[in-house]
């Protein structure tokens, strides 16, 4: 199970041994899904929750870049520029956070300053309700995944 960011090699690929593959097969699947992002070994019981967490997320991601964005432009900024600032931004914190092995509460709360400008978004969100939000549609996503396969 593989999501859309393989192609360009920047990927989770979920990956479930059958009880007729070869160690050697394997290995030669779990090889060539590595030159285009991260191996996972999963069960099938995690599947489900593989496609809430990495399978549907690029567009979760991709929807949360395009709101981000419009709002840059909204605010002042000239498309292009507005792209890129958003596109680096988020790139640099899942880069940050894959790095640096920080969790992403402490690394949020590293940006947040008492009665800061970050602080008084962030408490927007929360307010909005944008976490149990994603987390609702990580849920459908997974759930809509046993529907399809009638588990």
């Amino acid at each position: 199970m593989p999501n859309t960011p393989i192609s360009v090699g920047e990927g989770a690929v979920g990956l479930m041994r059958g009880s007729a593959v070869s160690d050697e097969q394997y290995e030669l699947v779990h090889a060539l899904f590595a030159e285009a992002g991260v191996v996972e070994d999963i069960t099938e019981q995690q599947v489900h929750a593989f496609i809430g967490a990495a399978g549907s997320l690029s567009a979760f991601t991709f929807s949360l870049i395009e709101a981000m964005t419009d709002e840059a432009v909204r605010l002042g900024l000239k498309r292009d520029l507005a792209d890129r600032l958003v596109q680096q931004t988020v790139r640099g914190a899942a880069t940050m956070l894959m790095q640096t092995g920080q969790h992403a509460a402490v690394a949020k709360n590293g940006v947040s300053s008492p009665g800061g400008t970050t602080v008084e978004g962030l408490a927007v969100m929360e307010r909005l309700g944008v976490r149990p939000g994603i987390a609702s549609a990580m849920q459908a996503s997974a759930e809509r995944s046993r529907e399809l396969t009638g588990d």
